[in-house]
Parts: C-alpha cells; sequence; structure tokens
C-alpha cells in the first residue's frame, strides 16, 4: 500500500546483506499494488533457496519484508 503520490522502489536482499535486485519505478499514484518477483537476481540467474528481505522504498514510506525461497 503506497499512502502517497510517488513512484516506488523495491529492493532484495539476501541474508548476508548483500543486494541482489532492483524492482523501481512502479506507479506514481497512491493506493495498493500487487508486485512479484521471479526469484531472479540483477543478472538474471535464479537466485538459491535461503532468507531474502524485499526493502520498499515510497517516498517517505519505507518498510522490509522477508521472504523465504524454497524450490
Amino acid at each position: 500500500n503506497i499512502p502517497e503520490k510517488t513512484g516506488f522502489q523495491i529492493e532484495i536482499y539476501n541474508s548476508l546483506g548483500n543486494k541482489v535486485r532492483t524492482i523501481s519505478n512502479y506507479g506514481n499514484s497512491l493506493g495498493n499494488y500487487n508486485v512479484n518477483w521471479d526469484g531472479m537476481d540483477n543478472s538474471g540467474q535464479l537466485v538459491p533457496n535461503g532468507i531474502y528481505y524485499c526493502h520498499l522504498i515510497a517516498g517517505s514510506v519505507i518498510d522490509i519484508k522477508g521472504i523465504t525461497i524454497i524450490r
């Protein structure tokens, strides 16, 4: 949920704190969005099983959620 009129960026980090994927510039208005991560890093390779952290940055809003990849 984006509570203000702004674009947003999503960054995915692995459990070591390394950024593995950036998804950016979705939308420019407030409201609810669904964004699906395909489990690939920025170079197009599938990330290994493990715990990842999704950072949402939208104007003054920053939110972090955990993601577990199990294939």
